[in-house]
């Protein structure tokens, strides 16, 4: 579940295999969201998974920096660890 709340975009994603698919759908429809919400900031917790595990980027990670390099999201979303 996500919450527009004060230009900032808050919501709640366990630690599942789900949580995969809901970050992605994020990352697809955020572009959507930040014309009508230019100011719109995503803070994500947990695994960062766009820096490298021991060696490499996963191909999921390298999906997910495509997708924010796609939608131009950048300066949106933050990693918090």
């Amino acid at each position: 579940m996500f919450f527009l709340l004060s230009s900032t975009f808050w919501g709640i994603i366990s630690s599942s295999a789900s949580a995969a698919s809901i970050f992605y759908q994020l990352l697809e429809t955020l572009p959507l969201v930040l014309r009508r919400y230019p100011d719109v900031q995503v803070r994500v917790a947990g695994l960062n998974p766009l820096v490298p595990q021991w060696w490499r980027i996963t191909s999921y990670g390298r999906y997910l920096k495509a997708l924010i390099r796609k939608g131009g999201l950048g300066e949106h979303i933050s990693f918090i660890g």
